[in-house]
């Protein structure tokens, strides 16, 4: 018994009653986030136990007369989005750009004789299992004799490839990286697929074109970084990924992939460093000055001492702690769960009216503002009646401890309420590494954080990934240097054709 209890640094033999108890709550919090993060749901949508159009059968007269002209209009914006209307579902038909081929069906009578008055149509998809061709480029050799009696050989130059001597086209090395990358399939995987069509192809082949490829790619990514740190406002977060190390205990390390999101100008880049230290976080953004928006990570706090540099601080993980106490506290819990509703219902009805960043801003100090000091004098009076080592506790002094950063995206329209999209740029890893698990190296590494930069800048300005990065390892070697930016994959991108 001693010993489960020094895990919440308890000592059983001089400890309270009380004391007791709350190391018992504290136990089985942390047991349920375990079990939660192993079997359970991510989800962290919160649903109020009573909501105000559902009637309570067993409340008293009083509760179930209509409500206070201010409790209205409380409940109206905890509850403002409509309700969505039932349709009868419609199939979609099928993209233009897929090609069409039209099967006849003609009845099992004898029709020469007929008239025919119509086609019904039925659309299915098909699938066509892909194929690869044998490219052989072919090139005339010609003879010339010269004036002087000099013979000279003409013949064709052989067109850009991407690697050169390499036996692969520029589509067929970013279907590679798009399958590990985008679709998260191995290099291993990959080299059997090419089997089983009759292809012996090494996995050192295949891991060569990524390495040359990304090699290629290296120039447009320092340009990204460049690009993204001259932004006034950058999101940061970082994901841990696991690299190959002979010298180390396990045979591998935890290397730290690190990003920085310009939200404004629709750009992004990852960064590989091998641990997660401060100092590595902080070269990160060496040169950037504006508003800075991380998860509250402590690396960061010293950013904010910086006269050039404003932290900015997440809801969304703000409202995580108290979504992860509510079975500590139900009620605590989800009075500020649902004052944090109201403020996403701000922000989802400021998307879905498309305002501008005056008019964001002009409703977040008209609606925000109070609903904020309403959640501030909350906490204070709240922090000092729970129990600080309680998960309740715990998540109100989390809060109160980033809340200057917290309230920062009140100031300016273009500010974000949370760090989400950078998060969900970081989801492309997150589902790789489950896949290939690891890095074979550092550079390895970095060679993925390259290849993610590039496919996250492109999905940003719906561009798609394996159709750019064919065209660019097609453009990128005849194209002179002083005009790289125009490779870069942003709205606008001129696609050049392919002449095999």
């Amino acid at each position: 018994m001693q010993g489960i209890f020094a895990c919440v640094n308890i000592n059983y033999d001089t400890c309270s009653r009380e004391e007791l108890i709350e190391s018992h709550k504290q136990i089985l919090h942390e047991l349920n986030q375990i079990k939660r993060s192993l079997f359970g749901a991510k989800s962290e949508r919160f649903i109020p136990a009573h909501t105000p159009d559902q009637l309570n059968m067993f409340a008293s007269i009083a509760d179930a007369l209509p409500p206070t002209p201010q409790e209205a209009t409380h409940q109206v914006r905890a509850h403002e989005r409509k309700e969505k209307i039932k349709r009868i579902p419609v199939r979609k038909d099928f993209p233009d750009h897929l090609p069409r081929r039209v099967v006849t069906i003609k009845p099992e009578e004898n029709t020469d004789e007929l008239e025919l008055i119509g086609k019904e149509q039925t659309k299915v998809l098909n699938y066509v299992p892909p194929q690869i061709e044998v490219l052989v480029f072919e090139r005339e050799k010609y003879k010339r004799i010269n004036t002087d009696g000099s013979i000279e050989i003409l013949i064709g130059e052989l067109p850009d490839r991407g690697i050169d001597k390499g036996n692969t086209t520029p589509a067929f090395q970013s279907h590679v990286i798009s399958d590990k990358y985008l679709d998260h399939l191995p290099l291993y995987r990959q080299h059997k697929r090419l089997e089983r069509l009759g292809i012996d192809m090494p996995q050192s082949t295949l891991n060569d074109v990524v390495r040359r490829i990304a090699l290629l790619l290296t120039p447009m990514y320092d340009l990204i970084v460049e690009k993204t740190l001259q932004s006034q406002y950058v999101q940061a977060d970082e994901s841990s990924i696991r690299v190959l190390n002979k010298d180390a205990e396990n045979g591998s390390m935890k290397g730290c992939m690190q990003v920085v999101h310009a939200v404004c100008e629709k750009l992004a880049y990852f960064r590989y460093t091998p641990t997660k230290e401060k100092h590595h976080l902080l070269e990160l953004l060496e040169g950037f000055s504006g508003h800075l928006q991380t998860d509250g990570n402590a690396s960061y706090k010293s950013k904010d001492a910086e006269q050039s540099v404003t932290l900015l601080h997440c809801w969304a993980h703000a409202r995580r702690k108290f979504e992860q106490s509510l079975e500590n506290d139900e009620q605590k819990a989800s009075h500020i769960l649902s004052e944090i509703q109201l403020l996403y219902a701000i922000e989802r009805r400021a998307r879905d009216a498309l305002l501008d960043d005056a008019q964001i801003l002009a409703l977040r100090q008209k609606e925000a503002i109070p609903i904020l000091y309403r959640i501030k004098a909350w906490l204070d009076q709240e922090s000092i009646i729970v129990l600080p080592s309680s998960a309740i506790g715990k998540a109100i002094a989390y809060t109160l401890n980033h809340w200057q950063g917290l309230i920062r995206y009140t100031e300016i329209g273009y500010l974000q309420i949370d760090n989400n999209p950078v998060e969900n740029l970081i989801r492309p890893l997150a589902l790789g590494r489950k896949n290939y698990l690891f890095a074979g190296s550092n550079d390895g590494a970095r060679r993925a954080a390259i290849i993610y930069t590039l496919f996250a800048v492109a999905i940003l300005n719906g561009i798609d990934p394996p159709s750019w990065l064919t065209n660019v390892i097609y453009r990128i070697q005849s194209h002179p240097v002083n005009r790289l930016h125009e490779l870069l994959p942003l709205k606008g991108y001129q696609f050049v054709d392919i002449p095999y």
